[in-house]
């Protein structure tokens, strides 16, 4: 049974699932499990192998390692990250054609992160009020604790354009999420100032 070529665009976990599959059905010792690893790379995955000597390739374990270091988990969250962070919705793009993307990238992530959109408002153009923002965190909350999700990440609700008081929202997120139930983070937005009481915050129920 021939394994499958890899050049990197594949998953690596999903990919060695596939070769340890073939290693097994053949019954390849490491060595042979090493020269099939080294024969099925392709294109930018053949990379590692320049640093390599001819004796270092037969080295099964190491092989797996230096792939499994540029193509596997840790790098595709670093991948993702740097993808989430600079994703933002487009001119004319709808939430509903924007959401799939962030749902992808936070996915493949390797976390279980969720991400919610609060609607404090039927159109873009009004402006929510205290209310507004009150009852989307208290639907909020209520999913939150239904899918036993204890950790929040929100940023400046309606504080932007929307002009309301950072200082209340932030009493109210106080007063619906405390520490002892949720861990809440404060996101900084692109635009927003950073203030010593969003330090407090963090600190004082970023760690339970």
């Amino acid at each position: 049974m021939k394994p499958p070529r890899f050049d990197g665009a594949t998953p690596w976990n999903a990919y060695r699932r596939q070769f340890e599959a073939a290693a097994i059905a053949n019954g390849w010792s490491s060595t042979e499990k090493a020269t099939a690893l080294t024969l099925a790379l392709r294109g930018d995955a053949t990379a590692i192998l320049q640093r390599k000597s001819l004796e270092e390739q037969e080295v099964y374990e190491q092989l797996v390692g230096n792939l499994a270091m540029r193509y596997g988990q840790s790098h595709l969250e670093h991948v993702c990250h740097t993808q989430l962070k600079n994703r933002s919705q487009k001119p004319g793009e709808s939430l509903q054609e924007f959401e799939p993307h962030i749902a992808r990238l936070t996915t493949e992530e390797g976390t279980n992160r969720k991400i919610f959109y609060l609607v404090t408002k039927k159109a873009s153009y009004q402006k929510p009020n205290y209310e507004d923002v009150w009852n989307a965190l208290c639907s909020l909350r209520e999913v939150l604790l239904a899918e036993d999700l204890r950790k929040l990440a929100i940023p400046k609700l309606a504080c932007g354009l929307d002009n309301l008081d950072w200082r209340i929202i932030r009493s109210m997120l106080e007063m619906y999420y405390p520490s002892i139930i949720f861990s809440c983070m404060v996101l900084m937005v692109l635009g927003f100032p950073q203030d010593s009481d969003d330090y407090e915050l963090a600190a004082s129920q970023g760690n339970e």
